[in-house]
């Protein structure tokens, strides 16, 4: 018996995608600060080019430059006693075209995580899927009301109903609400291949990969400056009870395709 027409036993190869993470600024500049060097495969540049861009530079199509960064930016809702609140989302996903070095727009997953000052994106380059003109710009949130939200078409009813004094209605209601505003803070961790995470001579799981950036936020989640996390052993942060799972986590992780 095959499988996908290869022999028994033969299992078929991954695709190897173009990936990378960077963080921008949490503003209309989105300058970006920090890009890993997998973005030479994604959009041709080198990391210490891309650095002296904007990432709202890259986004290509028929839509406003303003869309991109408008995603991350506070969204105030009416509720359903009237009153005016701040939606909760801080994750969101997206199908845009970037442009290249080689001027040949490429289609990229970005998932945008958004941070107390910053947005640690993660990109997914498609290369095999042609140009497509796109007008407008769609993102997926992941967490919050987890809506899909057409950001072209948002700002332009935003933009109206301001004019009048008014504010856009909610259009579904969130998943969960907190009074209190959630504390959140994104850190970067290093490759789990390049974290033995268990070792043949002792059989123990040791500290897992190592953090190697981590948003000012996050010391009000642990007990830490957020210098003394760099090069700091992630499973050390991770209560007992979860490190199991949590080491689990990260063996599929190192098996995933992306």
């Amino acid at each position: 018996m095959t499988h996908g027409g290869l022999p028994e036993g033969v299992e078929p190869e991954k695709p190897e995608r173009p990936s990378y993470i960077g963080i921008h600024s949490l503003d209309n500049a989105t300058d970006i600060l920090f890009v890993s060097s997998g973005c030479g495969s994604g959009v041709g540049w080198t990391s210490s080019h891309v650095m002296t861009m904007k990432a709202r530079e890259f986004v290509v199509g028929g839509f406003d430059a303003g869309d991109y960064p408008s995603v991350y930016q506070k969204k105030v809702k009416a509720n359903s006693d009237g009153e005016e609140e701040e939606e909760e989302a801080s994750a969101f996903q997206m199908y845009v075209y970037l442009q290249t070095a080689h001027n040949v727009p490429v289609l990229t997953r970005v998932t945008g995580f958004k941070c107390d000052n910053c947005v640690v994106y993660i990109g997914v380059a498609f290369p095999e899927v042609p140009y497509k003109h796109m007008q407008e710009l769609e993102v997926q949130e992941l967490d919050g009301a987890m809506r899909r939200m057409n950001i072209t078409k948002d700002r332009a009813a935003s933009s109206a109903l301001s004019k009048r004094g008014q504010l856009p209605a909610e259009t579904r209601a969130p998943l969960y609400h907190s009074k209190g505003k959630a504390t959140k803070a994104a850190l970067i961790l290093e490759h789990p291949d390049a974290a033995a995470i268990e070792t043949e001579e002792t059989g123990r799981r040791p500290a897992g990969p190592l953090i190697v950036f981590c948003t000012g936020s996050i010391s009000r989640l642990v007990d830490a400056d957020p210098a003394d996390l760099h090069n700091f052993p992630f499973m050390r942060l991770i209560a007992p009870e979860d490190l199991l799972h949590t080491s689990e986590f990260f063996d599929k992780l190192a098996d995933s395709p992306d």
